[in-house]
């Protein structure tokens, strides 16, 4: 009875988990179907302007012609909705005309340029954020009708397969650039093994074997996830720069920090002495906050064991205080778990980007426990103000940051003792007076400066494919000019001999 009762409760987990991703396929096909129709009806009406000379060129310009497709633009807070709005600002006041498509988009944000109605559904993974399941009809007018110097196709999406031939008989280079491990989410969020399986098989048909076949660029946040997510690709592999608002991250004088320390303690009902840990994320399952709050517990029983008077103090000086910004599902069950426990930890909810700075510097260290990032753009954020950053040991993060930050300051992932090691090594005042000796600089200008130099390698390497057809499609214009003219001429002769026989008949009847 009680496997049964597993079973169902897999089966509910599952449906709930899957949401209307179902019946994708129901719409997904019909509203496909009118998507390529319109880009054939584009490139009929490119090659009926071609023959007047009309089409704009594939040769570059002094700006690049980007077209940027993502299911992640703000309102959305986590980190690939903010790295694209920072890429996609840069850019454009770099003088390039950035045209974006997308699901969702700040309506006091939006410009001409931004188009933000991709048919979509609620994502199953994410309830809050919006995923598109097909490209829509202006979507594939832009990618039929214009000329494009790259198209930048942002992963995880459902309409790659839609776009990628699309690219690819254009021969206009495609930058695919992934950013999550949705394999792993399938196997947080749905509970029947044998679907997820399924899912696993159709995700890679459908999405990633087509990103690994026909992308120019396939890129990641890091290296090592690009290669276990996308390990056979017949293009370019790069990592997609990163970096911060830097601008938000600068302080006007000393006594800044001291009041954001002030307004932060005050905030969460706390006095001095207070070393304040700091987490940053969405709070799910996959993010693994509750080691951090084990942690909590585990400093608590090993206090009493010493008979502290402070049971939440590494150093037996300082109180703990930790505090949370972000929410999501998990965080009923974090609550749950500093109820019982009675643990010194404040829940902020979300916040907006321009809050999180002042939070970064107000706290002694930043703590992550997620071994599921591609990139942890908050660990970035946090170094850049100055706080030092704990984190697990996995690959991302090793490739990241081992040689960047001191060893002390990561730690073996559920590991409680080791992580409070590291607690205690970032909380030292030394630590912090690393990060202002040798501060950590990643500007979101730089990175998509260099964002741009991997577009124009991209653009150059597919250069020959586009003069190609160029050729190619020079020489039909040519044939089609000419079998336009002599059909032209055909008519006007047959007209005028028409004309001629019937000029001579009549002069032969009036004889």
């Amino acid at each position: 009875m009680p496997s049964n009762m597993g079973t169902v409760q897999n089966f509910i987990k599952t449906v709930r988990g899957l949401g209307v991703v179902p019946l994708l396929p129901i719409i997904f096909v019909p509203r496909a179907s009118i998507s390529f129709a319109i880009v054939i009806l584009a490139q009929l009406c490119r090659a009926v302007a071609r023959l007047f000379s009309s089409t704009s060129s594939y040769e570059t310009k002094a700006n690049l012609r980007i077209l940027i497709v993502t299911d992640y633009m703000p309102p959305q807070t986590h980190g690939i909705a903010v790295r694209f709005q920072q890429y996609i600002e840069v850019m454009r006041k770099e003088g390039h005309e950035v045209q974006v498509f997308s699901t969702n988009l700040v309506k006091e944000r939006e410009t001409s340029f931004d188009h933000p109605n991709l048919p979509s559904i609620q994502n199953p993974f994410n309830t809050s954020n919006l995923m598109a399941y097909n490209p829509g009809v202006k979507l594939a007018w832009y990618l039929g009708a214009k000329q494009w110097d790259l198209v930048h196709l942002v992963y995880p999406t459902n309409i790659g397969l839609a776009i990628l031939p699309v690219c690819n008989w254009r021969r206009i280079p495609i930058y695919c650039s992934h950013h999550v491990e949705v394999e792993y989410y399938m196997y947080q969020y749905v509970g029947v093994r044998a679907i997820v399986h399924l899912g696993h098989f159709i995700y890679w048909l459908m999405v990633k074997y087509p990103a690994m076949l026909c992308a120019n660029v396939n890129a990641g946040p890091t290296l090592c996830f690009l290669d276990s997510h996308m390990p056979k690709c017949t293009g370019a592999r790069v990592r997609i720069p990163s970096g911060v608002a830097d601008a938000r991250f600068k302080i006007d004088s000393p006594a800044q920090l001291a009041d954001e320390r002030r307004s932060l303690l005050s905030r969460i009902g706390a006095t001095a002495p207070t070393t304040i840990w700091l987490m940053v994320q969405r709070l799910a399952p996959e993010k693994d906050s509750s080691h951090a709050l084990k942690a909590l517990v585990h400093l608590k029983d090993l206090n009493q064991k010493r008979s502290s008077k402070l049971p939440f103090s590494v150093d037996g000086i300082n109180t703990i205080h930790l505090v949370i910004a972000g929410d999501g599902p998990a965080r009923k069950s974090l609550e749950a778990l500093v109820a019982k426990h009675d643990l010194p930890v404040t829940f902020l909810g979300n916040l907006k980007n321009d809050q999180l700075p002042p939070l970064y510097r107000a706290a002694d260290v930043f703590i992550t426990c997620s071994t599921s990032e591609t990139y942890g753009l908050t660990v970035l954020e946090a170094l850049a103000c100055g706080t030092p950053a704990v984190m697990p040991r996995c690959p991302v993060f090793d490739e990241l940051w081992l040689h960047r930050v001191p060893n002390e300051w990561l730690y073996i992932h559920r590991d409680d003792d080791d992580m409070l090691r590291a607690l205690g090594a970032a909380s030292a005042p030394a630590a912090k007076q690393r990060l202002i000796d040798s501060p950590i600089k990643a500007s979101w200008r730089d990175a998509t400066l260099e964002l741009l130099e991997q577009y124009k390698r991209a653009i150059d390497e597919n250069m020959p494919y586009r003069k190609e057809l160029a050729t190619y499609t020079r020489a039909f214009n040519y044939f089609l000019r000419a079998a336009l003219v002599a059909t032209a001429l055909w008519l006007l002769t047959r007209a005028e001999v028409n004309l001629i026989k019937s000029l001579l008949m009549r002069v032969a009847r009036a004889f």
